[in-house]
């Protein structure tokens, strides 16, 4: 499953026997090391085929959406959710969604296929109060902030529980690209 060799996986659980959710001790499954690499076909014979469980996470409480999304790995994000009914909300532990990750990082394709495609909430904040933008903004992801914006309906002016807005974590932060398309082109 980490390597994306589809039919070995199939064959293994299939007509070896093997248990296509057996996780290793930290909770990660196949499919979630499968999703983690972008191996989309190998998360779909894994649950499609074999019965695994798309929504399965690992000690973290992230599931295989999670870690294709933290990744950037958008076709997988939009198998799991549109072929394989996971739950395109699903945070971790600690609050953060897969679109939360996938602002974190910077992947505005993921993002957008997350809230558009999917039906996650762009505005999901975590256990702290960080919404995807304010965690985009808070990276320099200009790109990112202007989807959630523009694109998802984020709302700009969200700020997290201590009071800081996107726009102040931008600006802590020194990314001028970033602040200029919050007050410029964001409002």
């Amino acid at each position: 499953a980490q390597n994306g060799h589809t039919a070995t996986v199939r064959a293994l659980v299939q007509e070896c026997g093997a248990d296509a959710g057996a996780a290793d001790k930290d909770g990660a499954s196949p499919t979630w090391i499968a999703a983690q690499n972008g191996h989309t076909e190998t998360v779909r014979a894994l649950v499609q085929e074999c019965g695994a469980d798309a929504g399965a996470a690992n000690k973290d409480g992230n599931t295989p959406l999670w870690k294709a999304a933290q990744n950037g790995h958008t076709a997988t994000v939009r198998a799991l959710v549109q072929e394989c009914g996971a739950d395109a909300g699903a945070a971790d532990k600690d609050g953060a969604s897969p679109t939360w990750i996938a602002a974190q990082n910077g992947h505005t394709e993921t993002v957008r296929a997350l809230v558009q495609e999917c039906g996650a909430d762009a505005g999901a904040a975590n256990k702290d109060g960080n919404t995807p933008l304010w965690k985009a903004a808070q990276n320099g992801h200009t790109a990112t902030v202007r989807a959630l914006v523009q694109e998802c309906g984020a709302d700009a002016g969200d700020a997290d529980k201590d009071g800081k807005s996107p726009t102040w974590i931008a600006a802590q932060n020194g990314h001028t690209a970033t602040v200029r398309a919050l007050v410029q082109e964001c409002g």
